[in-house]
């Protein structure tokens, strides 16, 4: 009973989906913790922006990486967090020239050349550490992680 009412509920998702547009999904999180989905969802964005990016043979433009459903000020707290999240993600704070552009192409560089699970667990990390600034300290460093978790279970792999 409990397959046929799955069945059901995925065929009526699908169904409100293509009728109604939308198709962002919703994280379901447990109580108490002070992220929205709109947040988590941007966070992704930005992840999967410099995924794509490095899988791309064109230069990454910090601009193209922020791309996402995001207001000024969640995209302004990215923008400005993500040179230092990257050079100490990446080790590579000590050697970086001045400049936006030069700041996130070291890192970028540094983590194309990286083998495949290295990159995931950056991502990973990065994700965890983004959604710790767009929340603004509001969610922990063990939370973002457990809202990653929850992301991937709940969204990626049913897609």
């Amino acid at each position: 009973m409990n397959n046929i009412l799955r069945v059901i509920g995925g065929l009526f998702a699908g169904l409100l989906i293509k009728l109604t547009g939308l198709t962002a999904l919703r994280v379901r999180l447990p109580e108490g913790i002070a992220i929205s989905n709109l947040q988590i969802d941007y966070c992704i964005t930005v992840v999967n922006n410099i995924k794509n990016a490095l899988n791309s043979d064109l230069a990454a433009e910090p601009a193209s990486l922020l791309a996402g459903p995001a207001d000024e000020r969640m995209r302004k707290m990215i923008e400005e967090a993500l040179p230092g999240i990257l050079s100490g993600l990446t080790f590579t704070a000590d050697n970086q020239p001045a400049g936006n552009r030069d700041l996130l192409s070291g890192p970028l560089d540094k983590i194309k050349s990286a083998a495949d699970a290295d990159k995931d667990h950056l991502y990973h990390t990065l994700a965890a550490r983004l959604m710790t600034v767009v929340s603004e300290g509001r969610v922990n460093w063990s939370e973002a992680v457990s809202i990653i978790e929850i992301y991937f279970k709940q969204i990626f792999n049913k897609q």
